[in-house]
């Protein structure tokens, strides 16, 4: 399980004209179990996710994707995952972020 949060933008000036935060509560499938303590981890992940911001709308949606924990030390690793992100049920004029591809990094702990 996890939960992330982010913010997405139509160009990189993140001046909030078009863009909207997303928040995700996510299950996730690691395809080698605890035992194999290998150094790459892939996975597979998916879940609820929460568009909220603009014009104090909030829409629900999905997510799912998946991606690999890079272990560099026995209780950290780096984490990145690609997913794709849709909503659920549409507002007019929401957003343009209806359906995208979401890139994202972090740290995984165990």
């Amino acid at each position: 399980m996890g939960a992330k949060f982010g913010y997405a933008s139509p160009d990189w000036s993140f001046d909030g004209n078009g863009a909207v935060g997303v928040g995700s509560i996510d299950a996730s499938y690691h395809f080698f179990g605890n035992r194999s303590r290998r150094r790459v981890e892939p996975f597979a992940t998916g879940g609820y996710s929460l568009y909220y911001g603009q014009r104090t709308t909030t829409q629900n949606g999905y997510n799912f994707g998946g991606g690999v924990n890079i272990w560099f030390i026995k209780h950290a690793a780096l984490s990145l995952e690609v997913h794709e992100q849709g909503g659920i049920n549409h507002f007019d004029g929401f957003s343009q972020f209806t359906h995208f591809v979401a890139f994202r990094f972090g740290m995984t702990f165990r």
